[in-house]
């Protein structure tokens, strides 16, 4: 594993990605996790919020780097700031930072009633759904009020599946009037997976390994049923293929629905309603995979029937639903089912979905949790909520089951979502309009937040200043940091260092509970350390693709003084004393980064740290230049503090090819972390250098 560090505007990786929201951002959601930097020496935060148009104020203290707020307005610009403070004294202020939060889509349904509210037995958190025939996908709170709106790309009418452990979320992408594609995105709408083929139909989900289930439409040319009057002998069919593919795009498994079920199973009435074009058959609406048993399950709507698929061998271990549209049903009893949507395994092991009823007489629509047994078999409705006459929906919609043992149901067509308590009490229901029509919504899911991982990470006795800090560790080498997982999800953080070739060593590992802190101890003794200065990256099992970083410098206490410096015994500086490394000086030493180099190039300089001057080399390669220039290239070598501001210009001209070196005495500035900056018309390179007094 490898991470490069990259210099935006000469601050420090650490500052420019440990600040959320970044500065000047303009976010789709009212519900912001606020997080910064550890200030050295703060027990405590203050986060204070402005909104820009009234100047009032929030504050929020706080005794981590992150906090998630939710009292934001729609269409309002906000300025926030971060303190920390050591027994309520500010010792530190970092400058403020800005965001706006976007107003609300035109078609945003604008006629949202919260109908029935039991605050005691409402589940605590947001529904993620899906506005699919308007165009995007929303979280509303308890009071129906927007938290969160998709802002995918324009073209893309986004309808959300479900979120993931690391924040993101996958669903499915509309175009017209028709799917189109699968993907993964980013709270923020940022695509950051889309299937590698069009025809995707109705689902796609991603699993815990990383891979992505999809359903795609397939055609075949196969004999007219009898219903399809007026049909040609032969006639296109539509049914449905299932792909699986890796994170680049790659297909890894398939199932073709023509290769398992026989179209004698159709039903007529489909064949009756034949459209000209195709026989829509099968009309999968549904996909769930069981990572424990290794198998998949398919709601198949056209045909009424929910099926296990055994992944490895792709044979069908059951079908469950309209005996009428089977030759040999699997289960005798019959559980009434008619055109059903979303059919998922819930934690008892049976099968929960909603069954539209569109073609019973007279119709309703219900959620049905059936209970099978593969040895008997039997196939038995353990359970089921019949909705309202008036909340009846032809197609679409879903039942979900909570932890606690409730219900959540999207009505469909209907702009219904209820919840419904273990006594099949109605605790909580929102009717959605945009204006006076229903919004259709097809999925739902309730959850805590917009983040199920967030996380931070505390050094324990950070001292020093914000530009320079630092630990000091006694005669056991041993610095300690707490994990946070302020994230709903358990979590597996991964700490690692950087060495010299800027590689992430693996150091440990410790297993935090959703909502808990760990302490983690980490022995100097025990790493092979190459300088004071300590780069630690934290990755996420959750999100590993946003990963936090920290960096301080090992100082030595009272009792180990001159356990710093180099360790060669051939050095001019060699410390006899010295268990943690730092650099090195030798006589007529050459920098082999560069001279070795026939490239652009700015090697390391030395001492670093260094106290007060340090010496910088760099390469200028000979190249073909313009007669006029005499041999001669302009470049610049410049100092910026951490804030990015220039502090000494070394050089600023023309100066000819080859192998330099130039002393810098920072005698006039204040200790902490520079950066050395080298740059000619086209390159720039970057060294971090610290300068202690």
């Amino acid at each position: 594993m490898q991470r490069v560090l990259v210099y935006i505007g000469l601050v420090s990786i650490i500052f420019s990605q440990d600040f959320r929201p970044s500065n000047l951002s303009t976010l789709s959601k009212t519900q912001i996790l606020f997080n910064w930097p550890q200030v050295p020496n703060a027990d405590s935060y203050v986060l204070t919020i402005t909104d820009l148009s009234t100047g009032l104020s929030d504050t929020i203290i706080d005794s981590f780097r992150l906090s998630i707020y939710s009292d934001l307005t729609w269409g309002k610009s906000y300025r926030w700031q971060v303190c920390g403070n050591n027994e309520n004294d500010i010792i530190y202020c970092f400058d403020s930072l800005y965001f706006s939060i976007s107003n609300l889509p035109n078609n945003f349904p604008n006629n949202i009633s919260l109908i029935e509210l039991n605050e005691n037995e409402y589940t605590p958190g947001l529904n993620l759904i899906d506005f699919r025939d308007i165009g995007f996908s929303a979280a509303l709170d308890k009071n129906g009020e927007p938290i969160w709106f998709s802002e995918v790309d324009e073209n893309v009418k986004f309808c959300v599946i479900q979120m993931l452990p690391n924040g993101n979320m996958t669903g499915t992408g509309w175009e017209g009037q028709f799917y189109n594609s699968g993907y993964e995105v980013e709270l923020n709408g940022e695509i950051v997976f889309d299937t590698p083929i069009d025809g995707l139909h109705h689902d796609f989900i991603k699993t815990s390994t990383g891979t992505y289930f999809g359903l795609f439409k397939v055609f075949a040319t196969l004999p007219s049923p009898p219903e399809c009057a007026g049909c040609e002998e032969m006639i296109l069919w539509r049914g449905d293929k299932v792909i699986e593919f890796d994170q680049d795009g790659n297909t890894i498994w398939e199932w073709n629905i023509f290769d398992h079920i026989p179209i004698e199973e159709y039903n007529p009435y489909d064949a009756s309603h034949w459209n000209g074009t195709y026989l829509d058959w099968s009309h999968t609406n549904s996909i769930y995979y069981d990572e424990i048993e290794n198998t998949i399950y398919l709601s198949i709507r056209n045909i009424s029937r929910i099926i296990k698929i055994d992944y490895e061998t792709g044979e069908i271990i059951w079908s469950l639903g309209d005996p009428n549209f089977m030759l040999d049903p699997d289960f005798t009893n019959e559980i009434n089912n008619s055109r059903q949507h979303n059919a998922i395994k819930i934690e008892n092991g049976n099968i929960l979905f909603f069954d539209n009823g569109t073609h019973i007489s007279p119709q309703y629509s219900r959620c049905v949790e059936v209970e099978i047994d593969e040895e008997i078999p039997s196939a038995v409705v353990v359970w089921e909520y019949v909705l309202p006459n008036y909340m009846f929906t032809s197609s679409n919609a879903e039942c979900d089951r909570l932890e606690n043992g409730h219900t959540l149901i999207s009505t469909g067509s209907s702009g219904n979502l209820l919840e419904i308590n273990g006594n099949d009490e109605i605790v909580w229901h929102v009717n959605v309009k945009l204006n006076n029509a229903l919004v259709k919504i097809m999925r739902n899911e309730r959850i805590p937040n917009l983040y199920p991982s967030a996380f931070s990470i505390l050094i324990h006795e950070l001292t020093g200043e914000i530009a320079d800090p630092r630990v000091v560790v006694d005669s056991t080498y041993v610095v300690e940091m707490t994990v946070i997982n302020h994230g709903w999800i358990n979590d597996t953080f991964s700490l690692y260092i950087d060495n010299l070739e800027n590689e992430d060593i693996f150091i440990d590992s410790i297993f935090v509970p959703a909502n808990s802190t760990a302490t983690i101890g980490i022995n100097l003794l025990g790493i092979e350390l190459t300088s004071p200065m300590i780069d630690f990256t934290l990755f996420s099992e959750n999100a590993p693709d946003n990963p936090l970083f920290t960096e301080f410098r090992i100082a030595c206490g009272e009792s180990i003084s001159n356990c710093i410096g180099c360790m060669d015994p051939e050095a001019l500086n060699y410390n006899p004393d010295a268990v943690i490394p730092d650099s090195c000086d030798y006589l007529n030493f050459i920098d082999d980064s560069v001279l070795g180099s026939n490239g652009f190039s700015l090697g390391s300089n030395f001492p670093n740290p260094f106290n007060p001057t340090t010496t910088i080399r760099f390469n200028i390669p000979v190249e073909t230049l313009p007669r006029h220039s005499a041999g001669k290239h302009t470049v610049s070598l410049h100092i910026y503090d951490i804030t990015g501001r220039l502090v000494e210009s070394l050089i600023d001209g023309r100066i000819e090819s080859g192998q330099h070196e130039i002393i810098w005495n920072a005698r006039n500035v204040a200790s902490g972390v520079y950066f050395i900056k080298l740059s000619n018309k086209s390159q720039t390179k970057t060294q971090k250098v610290i300068y202690l007094r």
